[in-house]
């Protein structure tokens, strides 16, 4: 809860939450343990110790609709022009859907700005994000590129940190060149851990060598050769493989990591609707909420009002919106619209509310799968179903044989470290065990993993393993502000797996009642099932 004028954070609450006399005199053990997540492996598995107000950086889904309209309008948008909606936009043989074409099999028909933050439509914002009307495949009176949208978001700070004077994390913005930096970097570390199934021996063997050899071929990302070309550098660098193992690797760089470094015409349909590779936290969202009531002062969030005698004011020299067009005129009238308007579904909490809130709903999705408690009782369990030619016997011998050999080799790298002279050396030593640390390189159900994957020859991928992994449900956003004539408070709920946004509505129309000393709502009235889901 901010206040949108000053930036000042009126409260901010983590769940679960502990005592912090616990701590008083020495924590017991019984205690601590209660403190740390049953499945440590889940990263969305309740963590008290955890500040999910500004640690937890996430995907904002819907609520980034508002960044996007900004931009189209300061760039040319007419918020009252209607743009027909659809249902989906095919790209290739990919459909990128709206919500309701995906859900129901509706389309949103003729739709300008107001309606589509109000009915959240997916098909307007591909529009814009774009500048093209794909139902008409003409390209709209403004520009519009993913460049031009995320430059526009550092006007609301989600490029930066949210200024709260206590530990959080910002991750930056979505933007071609991060993506594929990211990609490379994904490839370095899956050539790291395979390259020793494709690369002879003396190669492996030596560390700089093989480290030289990972490099070049990350080095052919810009270029992006022709599978053909990938097949004949690999089998320069280890001339004595088979060409069958080339061709697999070859696949594996060319299809799973050089093509997806690209920045597609999709990736920014998916940025458009706050998917893809946008993570927030909450405090930075509710800095950018904010920012829109009080119409474009990007104030700091601060938690120190006073010291001792002095009194604080971090935001003194803000003192010049930067929405010199009035845009964000348009997008409260459009958040006001989802409390207030008919085809909303949080308008039943809204509409008789005492105090007229302007807000978004957002869904966004957590990608992957919930990671098992024990591994190697997912994979005994499974082995049939997953690798039916393989047994259990010839798989825990293989893993005790793969973990022996990890745990010689970082043996062997702490030795050295321990006997080098070379301050250099042991850096990168310390770094090369840190990295293996991390990977739970020791692990034994990490191991079991790769054993199912040597023993069927590499036949055998992660998502075969994880096909009988349960899917993470969707965050819940819910981001708002009152009074809407004169905003005071912004208000930001995120529920991590809370289903959709819908959910996190309630919470928020309690805090405004509390802040607003309005009575609660009717407990004793039945609970309302949530409508059609909207983001």
């Amino acid at each position: 809860v901010v206040n949108v004028k000053t930036g000042e954070v009126l409260a901010s609450a983590s769940y679960p939450s502990y005592d912090v006399n616990l701590f008083s005199t020495g924590i017991n053990q019984e205690d601590w343990n209660s403190l740390n997540p049953v499945n440590k492996r889940n990263p969305l598995a309740a963590r008290p110790l955890f500040n999910v107000a500004t640690m937890m950086a996430i995907q904002p889904g819907s609520i980034y609709k508002m960044m996007t309209g900004y931009a189209a309008l300061e760039q040319g948008l007419n918020p009252n022009q209607k743009l027909y909606s659809d249902g989906f936009v095919e790209i290739g043989k990919q459909r990128f859907g709206c919500w309701y074409w995906n859900d129901y099999g509706g389309k949103h028909g003729p739709t300008d700005f107001f309606k589509a933050i109000e009915v959240s439509c997916n098909y307007y914002f591909f529009n814009i994000a774009n500048g093209k009307d794909y139902y008409r495949n003409l390209p709209l009176n403004f520009e519009m590129n993913p460049t031009i949208m995320t430059e526009y978001s550092k006007l609301f700070g989600l490029h930066e940190k949210s200024g709260v004077e206590i530990g959080e994390v910002s991750l930056g913005l979505p933007e071609p060149e991060k993506k594929k930096r990211t990609i490379m970097a994904l490839l370095r570390n899956q050539l790291n851990l395979i390259g020793k199934n494709y690369f002879a021996e003396d190669i492996v063997a030596d560390e700089k060598k093989f480290s030289s050899v990972v490099s070049d071929i990350v080095g052919w990302s810009d270029e992006n050769p022709p599978r053909s070309e990938i097949i004949k550098r690999l089998m320069a660098m280890s001339p004595s493989n088979e060409l069958f193992q080339m061709e697999r690797l070859a696949d594996i760089i060319k299809y799973d990591y050089f093509n997806l470094m690209k920045w597609y015409e999709s990736d920014t349909l998916n940025l458009s609707i706050g998917q893809g590779d946008h993570t927030y936290t909450p405090v930075q969202i509710a800095r950018y909420i904010a920012t829109i009531a009080n119409g474009g002062y990007l104030n700091e969030l601060t938690l120190v009002k006073q010291i001792g005698d002095t009194v604080l004011n971090k935001n003194a020299g803000v003192t010049e919106s930067f929405d010199t067009k009035g845009s964000l005129e348009h997008i409260r009238k459009a958040m006001l619209q989802v409390t207030q308007g008919t085809q909303s579904s949080v308008s039943r909490i809204f509409r008789t509310f005492p105090v007229k809130v302007a807000a978004k709903t957002g869904t966004a999705q957590k990608e992957g799968l919930i990671p098992p408690l024990d591994e190697v009782a997912y994979l005994t369990e499974y082995l049939k179903e997953i690798a039916p030619r393989l047994t259990l016997e010839d798989v825990e011998s293989k893993t005790i044989e793969i973990v022996k050999f990890r745990s010689e080799e970082m043996a062997s790298l702490e030795k050295l470290r321990s006997e080098t002279e070379s301050e250099e050396e042991q850096m990168e030593l310390t770094r090369k065990l840190d990295s293996l640390i991390q990977r739970d390189y020791l692990n034994k159900g990490s191991a079991m993993r790769d054993a199912i994957k040597e023993l069927s020859d590499f036949k055998i991928t992660d998502e075969h393993l994880n096909q009988y992994r349960l899917p993470y449900d969707n965050y819940s956003w819910f981001v708002s502000f009152a009074p809407f004539d004169d905003p005071e408070i912004a208000v930001v709920i995120v529920i991590p797996q809370g289903g959709q946004g819908y959910y996190s509505a309630p919470v928020a129309r309690d805090v405004f009642a509390e802040y607003f000393k309005l009575s609660p709502p009717d407990t004793d009235k039945p609970v309302i099932e949530a409508p059609r889901i909207e983001d």
